[in-house]
């Protein structure tokens, strides 16, 4: 969520607010994984999320700026 905004505004680019990230962001930008992620991935869809930001495939925030934010 806050993460997002704030690479929304660097990047000028607008998000999806039914975005979630499933993962911790480092300071560097570095997305880590996290215990329990299948769960947490699990939860995000039944709150009706469209759009999951997995540790899995993105590995740093650049990368979801290029390839996620429009």
């Amino acid at each position: 969520g806050i993460v997002l905004a704030i690479a929304s505004v660097f990047s000028n680019k607008p998000g999806s607010p039914m975005t979630v990230v499933g993962g911790e962001v480092g300071l560097l930008g570095e997305i880590r994984m996290v215990g329990r992620l299948k769960q947490r991935l699990a939860e995000a869809k039944r709150l009706g999320y469209t759009q999951i930001i997995d540790p899995e495939k993105y590995r740093t925030l650049q990368e979801v700026v290029r390839k996620v934010l429009r």
